[in-house]
């Protein structure tokens, strides 16, 4: 896994490890604050504070078995794009298409999501 990859990887792992702790703004905290959030399970979501509240009624339901693994990913080094694959309950349940924005050393946010089903 190239560097970008994995640093996307580590990405979702705190988003994973944020949704299984049930945690709706520590799954927001990987988008940017203007993020718009494409999903077949609701509505577009505009900006972190919907995406937030998107996330709070995905939590209602059990979270404990979410995994994220990412399939592929580019970046230029300040933006880049990264596709994974999500599950829950042991089965693949879709793909999501994300471009990111670099925020930092290292460090990327989420701008843009589209979640598609399998």
């Amino acid at each position: 896994m190239d560097t970008f990859a994995a640093e996307c990887q580590a990405l979702f792992d705190r988003y994973v490890q944020s949704y299984r702790a049930g945690d709706a703004a520590g799954c927001g905290s990987i988008y940017s604050e203007d993020a718009v959030l494409y999903s077949p399970y609701g509505p577009t979501a505009w900006g972190r504070a919907e995406i937030v509240a998107l996330h709070e009624e995905w939590l209602r339901e059990d979270a404990s078995t979410k995994v994220i693994r990412v399939k592929s990913a580019f970046s230029t080094g300040a933006d880049g794009v990264c596709v994974a694959v999500f599950a829950e309950h042991g089965q693949e349940e879709g793909v999501s298409f994300n471009l990111l924005r670099a925020v930092g050393s290292g460090a990327w946010e989420i701008v843009e999501s589209s979640l598609n089903e399998i």
